[in-house]
């Protein structure tokens, strides 16, 4: 409205000149264009639509747990499965790490330091045995399907050196609550060296439940060796070899 007046004004007064009222009147234009645009965006974001769903749909919360990221041992290079976002074992390992992530917007809020590439976990480009170690942080629960699973799983097999590790942090969910909620969300307040957050990780209920044996079985389909198993409460830590 205060464009509209100006306008008005300038034909009624000399003193402005009636160009430079319809510049501020088309400015005003382009502004509002811009910010419908944006919003646009944002609404058909996919964050956006997950935080919506998730907000409908109801959120059941595990209780939250205090977990300590132990540093271990890998002669060369650190793949990490679902690398983006928190970017955990690029904060552990930093450069040592190439973190791989389906989606760019996840690598791009990433912590420093590691190599970051958008790229698909069940068909990776790299060459066989050219990995020293792979990592999978809490990113196992955001495929949706077994044969995902078993994709990606036979990928950081084939893509590790013989006796290269697989380090597998994750949630049990082989007994669902009795909820009708239909996401579920860990809730971590995790600590690497002296770097303490606490953060969580949400998804849509599995169809299939999955749990350490899950896990291990479809590991040793492929070929792996399960070395240890960690236990708190509610989330695990596998560690397996490639022989």
């Amino acid at each position: 409205m205060e464009a509209i007046r100006s306008l008005v004004y300038s034909v009624c007064n000399p003193s402005r000149s009636f160009l430079d009222s319809v510049t501020d009147y088309l400015g005003w234009i382009v502004l509002i264009i811009l910010l419908l645009v944006a919003v646009l965006l944002v609404f058909r974001s996919k964050r956006f639509q997950e935080y919506w769903h998730i907000l409908t749909g109801g959120l059941f919360t595990f209780e939250p747990l205090q977990l300590e990221v132990k540093d271990f041992e890998s002669g060369g290079p650190v793949l990490d499965i679902g690398g983006g976002g928190e970017g955990v074992i690029g904060r552990l390992k930093g450069r040592q790490v190439v973190a791989i992530d389906i989606r760019l917007d996840e690598l791009v809020e990433t912590v420093d330091g590691p190599q970051k590439v958008v790229m698909d976990a069940r068909k990776l480009s790299f060459l066989d045995g050219s990995i020293s170690t792979a990592t999978a942080f809490f990113s196992m629960m955001y495929m949706k399907t077994r044969e995902d699973h078993q994709k990606a799983i036979s990928e950081a097999w084939r893509v590790l050196k013989p006796g290269g590790h697989l380090h597998l942090w994750d949630v049990d969910l082989s007994k669902l609550p009795d909820t009708k909620k239909e996401f579920y969300l860990v809730r971590l307040r995790y600590r690497v060296g002296d770097y303490e957050k606490g953060t969580g990780y949400g998804m849509r209920w599995p169809v299939e439940l999955r749990s350490e044996e899950y896990y291990t079985h479809l590991a040793e389909e492929t070929g792996f060796q399960l070395l240890t198993t960690e236990r708190n409460k509610h989330i695990f830590y596998l560690v397996f070899i490639k022989r």
